[in-house]
């Protein structure tokens, strides 16, 4: 299972000190309220006393600290999960940094059974929209300190969210069902969902002959399939991109004029094109369309004259002389069609021939952690609507490229409280030179 469904899973049967609202605004869930003291470095929930474990136990302030430093505290049987996440509490960037950090140590403290307080260490402006990830939710203390790594077996698993875990087969389904003690009203009349894993399977066709009730697009869309069930057909916003990444430090990408060549000679609405009419949406710049601090016209726009000027300047006239290199991405189907795409248009517009190269997603990401490629595809989807989500993440490191303007301006806007100068300092980090 990849970990974008095992979040989504987490997110139905756990519940955590916030939630995201459907406007993205930041909802009370087991923290009933929240102190922001300390000049934003310290943080005190008051959490319910109406909250319970499905096995009855009351859910307390000490299950969510335990869950915290079991994940960030590395040990032979608890691997860390995606720790970077929740960098900005104390201690953690010293775990980070391959330091050796007792528990005491981290910021993360229950005060009572029902007041918990998390210490970080700077202001971090987004820090409650990282109470909303899975990283941070609670888990059964108790059941984990009798079973051990059997916690989770079907007959000893305790969670506090909206459904339970009824039925679980590793890599094929996953049955939920309506958790009849959940502390929050309970809308709908849904009393279980099925969920099939395996991503094998014709799920068209299964909604089709009716075996599935919801199936969900999130690359191409087929066209057809679409017209003929338009009636059914809902379509949502997603704050995610899709990128091509060139590696600024090998040559002949650590050259700009070469990097904003490929980059005037690509048509990104004819690319977009190809992955559905309409439903997705080309765009400049890191951050998508609706996340705050958007910029809408940033990014080179194609000018196929200008970029094969910059071509020869670089020393490149026509193409010539520039390597046969190679362009990787993981094999999903958007990035493979986004992929042939790039290729046939600096074939046609540049003279520039790329060689396709494709690996599984773990192979993927093993090559761009021990040596980043040329030039990569690949996405990244927002963990929060906060555009430090974009800024913060490993991806944009694979790029090895540099420049002091962005680094301040991103660094800043992490701290500063004010949201209106937020927003500028990100959508100036924009057009910072590339």
């Amino acid at each position: 299972m990849q970990l974008s469904c095992a979040s989504a899973i987490d997110r139905q049967i756990f519940s955590g000190l916030v939630e995201l609202g459907p406007n993205f605004d930041l909802i009370p869930d087991v923290a009933k309220r929240w102190e922001i003291l300390d000049d934003g470095t310290r943080y005190r929930f008051h959490l319910r006393k109406d909250v319970f474990w499905t096995d009855g136990i009351q859910v307390t302030a000490g299950d969510f600290e335990f869950a915290a430093k079991r994940q960030l505290v590395p040990n032979e049987d608890q691997p860390i999960f995606s720790r970077d996440v929740v960098a900005v509490i104390k201690g953690v960037a010293a775990i980070l940094a391959g330091k050796k950090v007792d528990e005491g140590e981290i910021g993360v403290t229950a005060v009572d059974d029902f007041t918990l307080e998390i210490e970080l260490d700077s202001p971090i402006a987004y820090f409650l929209h990282l109470m909303a990830l899975p990283q941070i939710f609670p888990v059964p203390r108790h059941v984990i300190e009798k079973y051990k790594e059997k916690w989770t077996d079907l007959d000893k698993i305790a969670t506090n969210g909206p459904f339970t875990l009824l039925e679980y087969e590793a890599e094929e389904r996953i049955v939920l069902k309506r958790n009849e003690a959940y502390h929050r009203p309970f809308f709908g009349n849904i009393e279980s969902v099925e969920i099939n894993i395996p991503n094998n399977q014709d799920h068209e066709k299964m909604y089709v002959d009716g075996q599935i009730d919801v199936i969900g697009f999130n690359s191409k869309l087929d066209e057809d399939f679409a017209q003929r069930y338009s009636k059914d057909l809902h379509i949502f916003p997603s704050f995610g991109l899709r990128y091509l990444l060139f590696n600024t430090q090998k040559p002949p990408f650590d050259d700009r004029r070469v990097r904003l060549a490929l980059s005037q000679a690509l048509d990104r609405d004819q690319i977009i094109f190809h992955l559905g009419k309409g439903y997705q949406k080309a765009f400049g710049g890191v951050l998508p369309p609706g996340m705050p601090g958007h910029s809408a016209e940033i990014g080179p726009k194609q000018d196929i004259d200008s970029a094969q000027q910059l071509l020869e300047e670089a020393g490149y006239p026509g193409g010539k002389g520039f390597p046969q290199l190679e362009i990787y991405t993981w094999d999903f189907v958007s990035n493979e069609e986004i992929t042939g795409q790039i290729i046939a248009q600096l074939d046609n517009y540049l003279n520039i021939r790329l060689l396709h190269r494709s690996l599984s997603f773990n192979k993927f990401n093993d090559r761009l952690r021990e040596d980043p490629p040329y030039l990569h595809v690949s996405g990244w989807v927002a963990d929060y609507a906060d555009p430090s989500t974009f800024f913060n993440s490993q991806w944009l490191q694979n790029s090895n490229w540099f420049n002091q303007e962005y680094l301040s301006l991103i660094t800043k806007a992490q701290s500063e409280m004010d949201h209106g100068l937020r927003m500028s300092m990100y959508q100036k980090s924009g057009s910072a030179d590339h």
